[in-house]
């Protein structure tokens, strides 16, 4: 199963900056997303509600600067190889492969089209973004729970 994300090198633009900071740098970069959340939420084009505000602040409490920076890291590197196309054809033909994807980013997100056409569903979420399980959650779950079923 995959969500909305990085599928390619082209969709890891944070993770990419990120991954190539030394340590120091990396932490100062990332530990301002939970000193600001609203401009966190502005940063996807989000609506700074005191809702958003809430699972903002929640989101990036469980989000310690070493785990972002040591998983930018490791999707830049898997993303980045060059059996990675491969080895992704092989798991679309192993295992079922839902993409959820967001109105607001579908236009931009780089799936290869064999992605798109072996996929078991292809949804696209209205009325949000790269954000979704932020911006509706519930919405998200259900998605989930239907191609999980």
């Amino acid at each position: 199963m995959t969500d909305e994300g990085n599928f390619t090198l082209t969709d890891a633009f944070w993770s990419l900056s990120i991954a190539a900071m030394h340590d120091g740098d990396a932490r100062a970069s990332i530990e301002v997303r939970p000193k600001d959340p609203a401009g966190f939420l502005a940063g996807d084009g989000i609506p700074i509600t005191s809702e958003m505000l809430g699972h903002a602040k929640s989101a990036l409490a469980y989000q310690p600067w070493r785990t972002v920076w040591e998983s930018a890291k490791a999707i830049v590197e898997t993303t980045g190889r060059p059996e990675y196309v491969a080895m992704s054809q092989r798991v679309f033909t192993r295992v079922p492969v839902h993409l959820i994807v967001g109105e607001g980013t579908v236009g931009g997100w780089d799936v290869p089209a064999w992605a798109r056409k072996t996929a078991r569903t292809d949804t696209v979420l209205p009325g949000v973004g790269h954000m979704m399980m932020l911006e509706r959650p519930a919405d998200l779950g259900q998605v989930l729970a239907t191609v999980l079923t």
